[in-house]
């Protein structure tokens, strides 16, 4: 378990622990890009597909629950999507490409 604090505009402070429920994710590789991170309203999820055909997004909650899922291709590697629905705390996004290589985010969503 490990905790992480956030500070908002110096006054506000997001704190979460965090039980290790996922999966350790084997074969990281440096694809993903996610920003802005803190996000509000939306966050842009990039992969760069230059090896692989296709692969799949996840995004995850806290427990584990996958919120959104999307496959990604040459054509739809960009990503902009509307969280303004989620509340504020720590999502997990996680990228596995159709070799099987993944990679896992942290995504601070804040309101």
């Amino acid at each position: 378990m490990y905790t992480d604090r956030y500070f908002v505009d110096g006054r506000d402070c997001i704190s979460s622990e965090v039980n290790e429920r996922m999966a350790k994710v084997k074969n990281t590789i440096e694809k993903l890009s996610i920003f802005p991170n803190p996000a509000m309203g939306f966050v842009n999820i990039v992969v760069d597909l230059s090896n692989e055909k296709t692969g799949n997004i996840q995004i995850r909650d806290i427990k584990g629950k996958i919120l959104y899922k999307t496959e990604v291709s040459y054509q739809r590697k960009n990503i902009k999507l509307d969280i303004s629905e989620y509340r504020s705390g720590v999502y997990f996004v996680k990228y596995r490409s159709e070799t099987g290589e993944q990679e896992l985010k942290k995504l601070l969503i804040t309101k």
